[in-house]
């Protein structure tokens, strides 16, 4: 697919809660790509939503796209989670791609056109990285979804990589109508663009990351899912399970031992008992060479100490806690069995 073909593109966003934060910036992004979308539509999802049209940062930014030769609408979204907004873009008439952007995204001016670049027969969506100011993370990423709790998302991450993945995140380009999003989802919508870019691999296309193609992610703490009550996330967690058993997906279980040599032949002595219960082990360590004659996959624990919810893996500061007075070996029994 060349340049030519961004005529085919339909660019959106779901908006909420951030009429005067972030959007404004998203919509300035899409407006300067080096390729242009046809048209950009908005979702808006705002319980009170605006004219944007009356207000002067949007009338200013609605004639720059016009200048740019970009069609632009602005919509009531479905207020029922942006996945419907998302399947709504999905399956709207005219368009063969779109090109998903969130409202605290900022796209570089070369992103549109890197991802079209990569958009050739077989290939049924292509991301970019999506890094967060002062966050980007190193070493080794996931471009298996069995790995997405035990290693951080290649998107996650900068470089120079083209990778084949099985899922993707947050923001890319995708040929509509091929799948469809999940319904069953609450508002909050946790996890819908990985059972959607999922169901697209399984569809047969392959699933593209340029790592080169830059979004910022603002993660602007106002407005998007993060109004949403922790119940509807709990929800969505059980959806996704389901399509997890579904596809015949189990994810491999997590051991971290970011410590010294003697932690690690401590953790070696209960492996044996880990194996009986568990039939696919990670294990993240400083130092390989213990779990070498293992079948296990091994990856150094600093790649995963940069994912949340690691802490409670820390055998030293638990055993503390504990008021431990066992071997080390028991305390690891009592962690992992």
């Amino acid at each position: 697919m060349n340049q030519n073909d961004s005529r085919d593109v339909l660019a959106y966003v779901s908006t909420k809660g951030r009429y005067f934060s972030t959007l404004p910036l998203t919509i300035q992004a899409i407006a300067f790509q080096t390729t242009k979308p046809r048209k950009l539509f908005i979702f808006d999802d705002n319980d009170d939503p605006a004219i944007l049209s009356a207000l002067p940062t949007y009338r200013n930014l609605f004639a720059i796209l016009e200048e740019k030769d970009i069609d632009w609408e602005v919509r009531p979204g479905m207020k029922s989670g942006q996945h419907k907004n998302h399947e709504t873009a999905n399956t709207m008439t005219g368009f063969d791609l779109a090109w998903r952007v969130d409202d605290d995204e900022i796209p570089e001016t070369d992103v549109l056109e890197k991802l079209l670049s990569h958009m050739v027969t077989g290939v049924g969506a292509v991301a970019g990285a999506v890094l967060v100011p002062g966050m980007i993370l190193q070493g080794e990423g996931s471009v298996r979804l069995e790995d997405m709790f035990t290693l951080p998302n290649v998107q996650w991450m900068s470089g120079e990589e083209i990778l084949y993945v099985e899922h993707l995140y947050s923001s890319f380009l995708y040929r509509t109508n091929v799948v469809h999003y999940e319904t069953r989802l609450s508002p909050m919508a946790h996890r819908e663009e990985t059972i959607f870019s999922h169901e697209l691999h399984r569809a047969g296309y392959k699933l593209v990351v340029d790592q080169s193609a830059v979004t910022w992610h603002l993660r602007y703490p106002e407005g998007g899912i993060r109004n949403y009550p922790g119940e509807y996330g709990m929800h969505d967690e059980i959806v996704f399970r389901e399509k997890l058993r579904e596809w015949g997906i189990e994810f491999p279980f997590l051991v971290l031992l970011d410590n010294d040599f003697e932690a690690h032949h401590a953790f070696l002595s209960i492996l044996p008992e880990l194996e009986t219960r568990y039939k696919k082990i990670t294990i993240a360590c400083n130092f390989p060479e213990v779990f070498s004659h293992t079948h296990h996959k091994i990856v150094r624990a600093a790649t995963v100490n940069q994912m949340s919810g690691v802490e409670k893996y820390n055998i030293y500061h638990a055993m503390e806690k504990w008021n431990w007075q066992g071997s080390l070996t028991d305390a690891f029994r009592k962690m992992y069995l």
